[in-house]
C-alpha cells in the first residue's frame, strides 16, 4: 500500500489533496498509541513552532509524549511514521514538510486547528521543563535549561536500544525553547478545558513537588539566563520582554503570569486571591486588573467578578478600562460584560458613566439607566462622550434626549464633539438641531470644526445660514469650499452666494 502511494505521488495528479487525504487516512488508522502521539507531535511542532528546531532538538521534542513516560525516538522512525509528509533538510539540519501543499492540507484538517497544535506543543514544553526540574532535584543541582545534568536520563530509555549520544544536548536546547515559548503556545491554546491533558500539565507545572519547589518556581528563577533571547523578535513579533515584565512581581508572579497569558486553570488552583491583590504591582507598575484589560484576559476577568469583594473588583476593573490603553472593541466587550453581570453593583461615578457613553451602545446605556435609575447623573462630560462615540453616538444621544432630556446640556463643546465625530457627524449634528436647535450656538470654533466635513457644514447651512456664512468669511478667510456652497445654493437659491461674495 505504501509503495503504491509513493508511486502515485511520483506523478503529477490532478488533485493532490486527494492523494494527501488517502495517505493521511492510512497514517491515522495505524494502530499504536505511541505511533499516533508521535505523529501529532511532529505535525503540531512543524505547524506552529516559533523558531526552526535542529534535527536532534526536534527528535528530543517529538519523543516527549504528553501524559506518558519518556521514550526516545530516532530520525528513521520519525520518517517512517510520517511516511513522506516530512523530510530531513540536510543543508539546514532540520525537519520540514515535503512541500508547502502538505502544510496547507494539514491546516484544513479539524485535528490540526491552531488551538489543538498549540495545546499539543504546550504540553510538550511543560513536560520537558518538569522533567528537567526532576533531574535537577535527583542530582541535587540547580535547575537550569542551559546546564542540565542528564546522568539520570538513561533510566528512561528502552533497555533494548542503545543510548543516543546526542540526546542529552538536544534535550538541553529544547528545554531552552520550552522555557521561552511555552507561554506563547499556551495563550494560543484557547478553550483549554477541552484538553484535559493540558489542564493537568499546567497544574502539575505550578504544583510543588513533595519536599521541594514547583517546576514553575525553578523556571522563574532562571529567567535572567535568557534575557538575550527576549530581545529577539518572535515569529509573531510578540514582545516577550514586555510580557516577562508584566509577569514579574516577586512571590506573586504566578498571579500576574495567569493574568498575562489568561491561564484560568492556574489561578483557580489557589483557594482564593491574596487579600491585597488590588495593591499588587508588577515590574511595570500595573495591577492585575490592568494587565487583564490591556491583554484581554477575558477568563481571568470573569473569575475576578466571581470573588466575594465584588465592589472592589468592579472598581478596579472599571478603573483599568478607563485608564489602560486598549482598542475600542476590547473596551466594549469588557464593559458590556460588567453591565450584564453586575449592573446593580457597578459604580456610577461620572468618569465611569462617561466611559460607557463613549465606548458602548445604546442597549448598554439603557440597561444601566434601568438598573440604577436616578443614581446615574447625566453631566456635560457624559453628553460630550456620547457625541464622540464613533459607532453608536447617534443612538445613545437619542436615548439620553428621550429619557433624560431635562439633564442633557447642549453646550458648544457638545456640538463641536458631534461635528467632529468620525463615524456619524452628520446624523449627530442633525439630531441636535432637530431636537434642541434653540440651544445650539453658532460660533467661529464650531464653523472651523465643521469645515473638515462637508456634510456637517451643509447641516449648519441648512439650519442657520444667516449665522454660518458671516463667520465663514470672517477676517477674509473663506471656510466654506466652493463645492459645498454650490450644493447649498442649489437648495436655497443665490441669495447666500451673493452674501459670501
Amino acid at each position: 500500500m505504501d509503495a503504491d502511494i509513493r508511486k502515485r505521488l511520483g506523478r503529477l495528479p490532478p488533485k493532490l489533496e486527494i492523494l494527501y487525504s488517502e495517505q493521511y487516512d492510512i497514517l491515522s488508522r495505524t494502530p499504536g498509541e505511541s505511533h499516533q502521539a508521535v505523529l501529532k507531535n511532529v505535525f503540531s511542532l512543524l505547524l506552529c513552532m516559533r523558531r526552526t528546531l535542529r534535527t536532534e532538538e526536534f527528535l528530543a521534542a517529538v519523543s516527549i509524549v504528553p501524559c506518558a513516560p519518556l521514550e526516545l525516538i530516532s530520525q528513521e522512525q520519525v520518517l517512517e511514521i510520517c511516511n513522506n509528509f516530512i523530510i530531513v533538510d540536510t543543508h539546514l539540519n532540520t525537519f520540514r514538510f515535503a512541500h508547502l501543499s502538505v502544510r496547507e492540507f494539514l491546516e484544513k484538517q479539524p485535528t490540526y486547528t491552531s488551538f489543538f497544535i498549540n495545546a499539543q506543543v504546550t504540553q510538550i514544553c511543560l513536560q520537558t521543563l518538569r522533567f528537567s526540574h526532576s533531574i535537577s532535584i535527583e542530582t541535587k543541582s540547580q535547575f537550569n535549561p542551559w546546564q542540565l545534568d542528564y546522568c539520570k536520563l538513561q533510566r528512561f530509555q528502552s533497555r533494548d536500544r542503545p543510548e543516543h549520544p546526542d540526546f542529552r544536548s538536544s534535550l538541553q536546547f529544547f528545554s531552552r525553547y520550552s522555557a521561552i515559548c511555552w507561554m506563547q503556545h499556551c495563550k494560543r491554546a484557547a478553550s483549554r478545558t477541552a484538553q484535559p491533558c493540558l489542564s493537568k500539565a499546567l497544574l502539575d507545572f505550578f504544583s510543588p513537588i513533595p519536599n521541594t519547589t514547583s517546576a514553575f518556581s525553578a523556571w522563574w528563577t532562571t529567567l535572567e539566563n535568557f534575557e538575550g533571547e527576549l530581545d529577539r523578535p518572535s515569529r509573531n513579533n510578540d514582545d516577550l520582554r514586555q510580557q516577562m515584565r508584566d509577569c514579574n512581581s516577586g512571590e506573586n508572579s504566578v498571579f500576574f503570569l495567569a493574568a498575562t497569558f489568561n491561564l484560568l486553570e492556574v489561578i483557580k488552583s489557589y483557594s482564593r486571591l491574596p487579600r491585597n491583590w488590588a495593591t499588587l504591582r508588577n515590574a511595570s507598575g500595573e495591577g492585575i486588573s490592568e494587565v487583564c484589560v490591556r491583554l484581554n484576559s477575558y477568563d481571568i476577568i470573569i473569575f475576578l467578578l466571581e470573588q466575594e469583594d465584588k465592589v472592589q473588583v468592579l472598581d478596579e476593573i472599571l478603573r483599568a478600562i478607563c485608564t489602560v490603553f486598549t482598542d475600542f472593541w476590547t473596551r466594549h466587550r469588557l464593559m458590556k460584560l460588567l453591565l450584564e453581570q453586575q449592573a446593580r453593583m457597578l459604580p456610577v461615578a461620572s468618569s465611569y458613566i462617561e466611559r460607557i457613553a463613549r465606548f458602548l451602545d445604546a442597549g448598554c446605556m439603557a440597561m444601566l439607566l434601568d438598573e440604577r435609575g436616578d443614581e446615574v447623573h447625566i453631566t456635560e462630560e457624559v453628553v460630550k462622550a456620547a457625541a464622540g462615540n464613533i459607532v453608536h453616538g447617534q443612538k445613545i444621544m437619542e436615548l439620553l434626549l428621550e429619557r433624560r432630556g431635562d439633564e442633557v446640556q447642549i453646550t458648544e463643546e457638545v456640538v463641536k464633539a458631534a461635528a467632529g465625530n468620525r463615524g456619524n457627524a452628520e446624523g449627530l449634528t442633525e439630531l441636535l438641531f432637530a431636537k434642541r436647535g434653540n440651544e445650539v450656538r453658532i460660533t467661529k470654533e464650531l464653523v472651523v470644526a465643521a469645515q473638515k466635513n462637508e456634510q456637517v457644514m451643509l447641516v449648519l447651512l441648512k439650519w442657520r445660514p444667516d449665522e454660518v456664512l458671516p463667520l465663514a468669511t470672517l477676517n477674509g478667510f473663506e471656510r466654506i469650499s466652493n463645492m459645498t456652497l454650490c450644493r447649498f445654493q442649489a437648495q436655497k437659491g443665490w441669495r447666500y452666494f451673493r452674501l459670501k461674495r
